[in-house]
């Protein structure tokens, strides 16, 4: 069966998002969906019980970007990696990757690996053989860069600081450099705020008012360019269109729809001006929102829940062996609010949990382990 969030929903309760087991990699044949100009597109509306309908947004340059984690050494543990193109002044850095990690805390951009790569730069220099070597440089952040914090609601807020590194070795003729080392360094400092809660509509993907968070994120970057351990020199940073140490400031929107299951990513974005107060581009997430179904959740353990439906007082966890240690057990609603809790101790086979304050409605029973991992989930509804 499919979970269909609110097809005449208006948001009546402040979502809650809690800590959980998601997976931020979308399903299989999930793309990550379209781009759209930001002509014409407001800027979100802020506060309690918002109705954000973009329904008339279309989008073209439909894009698979997120998938399973490349085992990369230098980010264990990420849970998905994207891959994207960095830059430098007007030169487009191709073949990096960026990695995430998601656990009971949050989710955090993990760092980014730049891909080893050989830059023309004659067309900046005016001699065809000035070249940009692009050294294979990584910067793990670890859970330093959150870009969700659990539990995540209206006026929650985090802030975030973290520095990217990118090598290089430059061959500029005009200025004596032959493959001279460098560095180019990334400040970023981000402060989020969930500034509204609401219903979302979004017409290509046939999201129809589904309970939403929007997150306002206001970014400043800092760059700057080394040469030889020491400040690149203004000239040559001029070629690049670069000023050493500029601050770059821009100020981005993100609505984060919960499933009540196992996902969570941003389902729609916006990127902002440097004020926040246009919109100058985005993207929305073509995954089918509306048909995700438990069945997209592949369980480590075996648990029967029943009767389903339920009218009775008691809801019943059964597993098909004993635990083989203490799982934890909770009882959400379609907002993401858990309602009840239990818990399956070491060695036990079967378990009843009271009901009998639950109203009639869909909820989502998770077992979770020790480590905070979701091990299970079924989805109920209440008669």
């Amino acid at each position: 069966m499919s979970l269909t969030l609110g097809a005449c929903f208006t948001a009546q309760a402040q979502l809650v998002i809690p800590a959980g087991g998601y997976a931020i990699r979308p399903v299989p044949d999930t793309l990550r969906g379209a781009d759209f100009s930001g002509t014409g597109v407001a800027i979100p509306s802020f506060g309690p019980n918002q109705v954000w309908d973009y329904s008339a947004i279309t989008g073209t340059n439909y894009n698979a970007i997120w998938f399973a984690p490349d085992g990369n050494p230098n980010f264990p543990g990420a849970s998905a990696q994207l891959n994207y193109s960095g830059s430098l002044g007007p030169l487009t850095l191709t073949g990096s990757r960026q990695y995430y990690l998601n656990d009971t805390d949050g989710v955090f951009v993990m760092g980014f690996e730049n891909a080893a790569n050989t830059y023309s730069i004659g067309a900046i220099s005016g001699n065809a053989n000035d070249v940009l070597e692009i050294l294979n440089t990584h910067s793990n952040h670890g859970k330093n860069y959150p870009m969700v914090k659990f539990p995540m609601t209206y006026q929650s807020k985090w802030e975030t600081q973290a520095l990217g590194i990118t090598n290089f070795r430059l061959t500029v003729a005009g200025f004596g450099l032959t493959a001279a080392p460098g560095q180019l360094r990334q400040h970023v400092s981000k402060t989020d705020t969930v500034v509204g809660w609401g219903s979302l509509t979004i017409g290509g993907n046939g999201m129809n008012n589904a309970a939403a968070l929007l997150v306002r994120s206001t970014f400043a970057e800092i760059d700057s360019v080394f040469l030889g351990g020491a400040p690149a020199p203004p000239a040559l940073l001029a070629a690049f269109g670069l000023t050493q140490g500029a601050v770059e400031t821009y100020v981005d929107y993100y609505f984060y729809v919960y499933d009540g299951q196992t996902r969570l990513l941003p389902a729609m974005v916006f990127n902002g001006n440097t004020t926040g107060t246009v919109v100058i581009d985005g993207f929305y997430d073509r995954a089918p929102y509306t048909t995700f179904s438990v069945e997209d959740f592949v369980p480590q353990l075996q648990v029967q829940v029943f009767p389903n439906p339920v009218a009775d007082q008691v809801l019943n966890l059964k597993l098909d062996q004993a635990a083989q240690e203490t799982y934890e057990v909770s009882i959400s609603n379609i907002v993401g609010a858990v309602v009840a809790t239990a818990q399956l101790e070491r060695g036990v086979i079967q378990k009843s949990v009271d009901i009998s304050h639950l109203s009639q409605g869909h909820y989502f029973v998770k077992v979770t382990n020790s480590s905070g991992q979701m091990v299970a989930m079924q989805r109920i509804a209440r008669l």
